[in-house]
């Protein structure tokens, strides 16, 4: 029977999930600069002005509700029925 537990090395390496972000790689007055760029693309194509948005600063995070209206939804009965025979 195989042993359980951790291997050395295996896993997911550490940082892997880090996103690099636009604003780690440029100054302020760039950033400024661009955000100028953008809103002359913003006034010209909405669509191309978002799809630069995203790729460049990624999209924020979408928190997902899966209640009722902001309500904890009831505990599901799992019971099993058996045919009457």
């Amino acid at each position: 029977m195989a042993k359980g537990g951790p291997r050395p090395g295996s896993g997911r390496p550490k940082g892997s999930t880090n996103v690099p972000r636009f604003a780690d790689y440029v100054t302020e007055e760039d950033r400024k600069t661009f955000a100028e760029f953008m809103m002359s693309i913003y006034m010209a194509d909405m669509n191309a002005a978002k799809w630069v948005g995203d790729h460049l600063f990624s999209k924020p995070p979408q928190a997902m509700d899966v209640t009722s209206g902001g309500e904890k939804l009831p505990t599901p009965i799992l019971a099993s029925v058996k045919p009457h025979e």
